[in-house]
């Protein structure tokens, strides 16, 4: 009978990111798809992918830029990924440079409204 083995169905879908409270988002990027990640721990966190670089390490400031993918159509595309972007996070992780922590409210406005107007230039 059934209740003597552990039974395991191999056909279900194999979720992941739901045991991390890791939600992908799909965004372009130089190439091709990027998926930014979002987690609601910690008041929420984003992992932009190569979407967002950042001022480096070794240089003053605290920069944060849509990544240049040298395609105006992928460009505008990432503003409008970003534009449409409407969770809550406190921390935001680029993927190259400083990230940002313990932002308020204003602060993540601002941040998102930067990058969605980056591909509008």
């Amino acid at each position: 009978t059934n209740s003597d083995f552990n039974v395991r169905d191999i056909n279900s879908k194999n979720d992941i990111f739901k045991h991390f409270s890791l939600i992908p988002l799909d965004f372009p990027s130089k190439s091709g798809e990027t998926a930014v990640l979002y987690s609601e721990i910690n008041e929420g966190m984003v992992f932009a992918g190569n979407t967002v670089e950042a001022t480096s390490y070794d240089n003053d400031g605290d920069d944060m830029n849509a990544t240049d993918t040298g395609s105006e159509n992928k460009n505008r595309g990432i503003a409008e990924n970003w534009r449409t972007f409407d969770r809550e996070f406190r921390y935001f992780f680029p993927y190259i440079g400083k990230p940002k922590f313990n932002l308020s409210e204003g602060q993540q406005k601002d941040l998102i409204l930067r990058l969605a107007n980056e591909g509008t230039k």
